[in-house]
């Protein structure tokens, strides 16, 4: 059978086992007293220190809250920014792609390697006039010897899948 007095309810409060030690010293040394005003007053002053904790753990709650919440906001804003930077470079990247791979295929066919570093000075030489370029001056070549290197792995697995 069931009993049907205790039903919990979606604002029930649960107290800490401090709180509740406190309170329980509390009704025991009224038994031992038996003074109804110190009791009253000793409840009273129970509950302000139990709401002043409470204030204090919901407030310090909040203020976690509040900084997960920014910090998502500022994540989902940095993914957005580099999709759209993303989006920027991807034409450049596929040209780039392909006129390396025209390249690897070549010096495959000639047995030699193609390194990444030996493309970009190529490219840099004989293609930036044909093709634009979108990395700033100063990092460009870091920036495009980073792309080959990727690009070089990338052919080199689907060359040995291919054997």
């Amino acid at each position: 059978m069931k009993n049907n007095r205790i039903q919990s309810t979606p604002d029930d409060f649960l107290l800490s086992n401090n709180h509740l030690r406190l309170l329980d010293r509390i009704f025991i040394s009224h038994h031992q007293q038996c003074n109804l005003n110190i009791l009253k007053q000793q409840i009273i002053d129970w509950m302000a220190m139990v709401l002043s904790e409470e204030r204090e753990n919901w407030s310090e709650l909040k203020e976690n809250l509040v900084q997960t919440l920014y910090s998502l906001d500022k994540k989902a804003e940095a993914v957005k920014r580099a999709k759209a930077r993303d989006e920027k470079y991807a034409p450049f990247r596929a040209e780039f792609k392909q006129t390396q791979y025209k390249q690897f295929l070549k010096y495959q066919k000639s047995g030699k390697k193609l390194t990444a570093n030996a493309f970009v000075l190529w490219f840099l030489k004989y293609k930036t006039k044909s093709i634009k370029i979108p990395y700033c001056e100063t990092n460009q070549k870091n920036k495009l010897i980073q792309l080959a290197q990727a690009n070089n792995r990338e052919f080199k697995k689907a060359f040995e899948c291919r054997s």
